[in-house]
């Protein structure tokens, strides 16, 4: 649970004096809108295919510890990137937020004053769906989308049993992010990290081995070997590579840094339970440094 500070004071008795205090209390959240992407089918997703359609999904949710609970009104903005997504179809609002539906997504990136109100019965602690609205994966790259307070009069965030507005500082505002990607690299809603292209398309080259990727292993055999340094040197200094090619930091070209990956793992392998393991030593590090300098070498003198 979200909390945010203020200053309050007290004034305390000591050694017969009066002495001001300062403490600080917690300021906790009252509301949480939160969102999530999810395929067409509901199933959430970290990744989607360009072109293909998606759900933005908001909830909200009362955070109060109170006996009548539950988030009567809601009225937010939704922000998104207009670069790489596009809204595709109606605002679909969840029962019970049946009343006062607003919401207009006539400029881009900005679905403004989107929301609506419920019943007069509590609607409860848990987290309830307020609305859906459909997009489509226009572009290649990291959406991001974002909820913010409405500014329109009315347009406020109300629960059960208060008959105050709830202030925007009381409110978690939650965003999401969804990776674009090409079809190909997509895999059960999340990027195919198997197909060796598709590795710095998932935006995540310091988490490779929380997926069981031995980095480095640019041939696909289960080993960081002298095979794939030479595929490296191969393509030293190429500024439109790939991962197959030996950009495993995924900034786009082939350089030292990567080198230093791939020697920081030469020698592991990949087992039949997915684990890495030293395999017998091979060149060191110096003698591929020495052979790495000598192909560049031999490169320049032949451009």
């Amino acid at each position: 649970m979200n909390a945010r500070w203020g200053p309050y004071y007290i004034v305390a008795t000591m050694l017969g004096s009066l002495a001001t205090v300062s403490i600080s209390l917690a300021e906790v959240d009252q509301v949480r809108i939160r969102l999530e992407t999810t395929d067409t089918e509901g199933s959430i997703i970290s990744a989607i295919g360009l072109g293909d359609d998606f759900f933005v999904r908001t909830f909200v949710q009362d955070l109060r510890d109170s006996s009548v609970v539950g988030v009567f009104a809601s009225y937010m903005d939704l922000t998104y990137p207009i670069s790489l997504v596009s809204p595709t179809g109606a605002i679909s609002f969840a029962a019970p937020y049946e009343n006062g539906q607003s919401g207009n997504a006539s400029v881009a990136g900005l679905v403004d004053e989107v929301g609506a109100f419920g019943g007069f019965s509590p609607t409860g602690p848990k987290e309830r769906l307020l609305f859906t609205i459909t997009f489509n994966a226009n572009a290649i790259g990291n959406a991001i989308f974002a909820s913010d307070p409405a500014d329109s009069v009315g347009a406020d965030v109300l629960v059960y049993g208060l008959n105050t507005v709830v202030p925007h500082e009381r409110i978690d505002y939650g965003g999401a992010t969804l990776l674009i990607v090409s079809e190909n690299c997509i895999a059960n809603g999340a990027v195919s990290l198997s197909d060796l292209e598709c590795r710095c398309a998932s935006g995540q080259p310091d988490h490779f081995e929380e997926f069981g990727v031995l980095v480095g292993d640019l041939d696909g055999d289960g080993t960081v070997a002298f095979a794939d340094f030479l595929i490296l040197s191969e393509n030293f200094g190429r500024p439109d590579a790939n991962y197959s090619m030996g950009d495993l930091d995924c900034n786009g070209s082939v350089g030292f840094p990567d080198f230093l990956i791939l020697s920081a793992n030469f020698g592991q392998a990949v087992t039949a339970e997915g684990a890495a393991v030293p395999e017998p030593s091979g060149p060191s590090l110096l003698a591929m440094a020495g052979i790495l300098s000598e192909l560049l070498r031999r490169r320049r003198l032949r451009s």
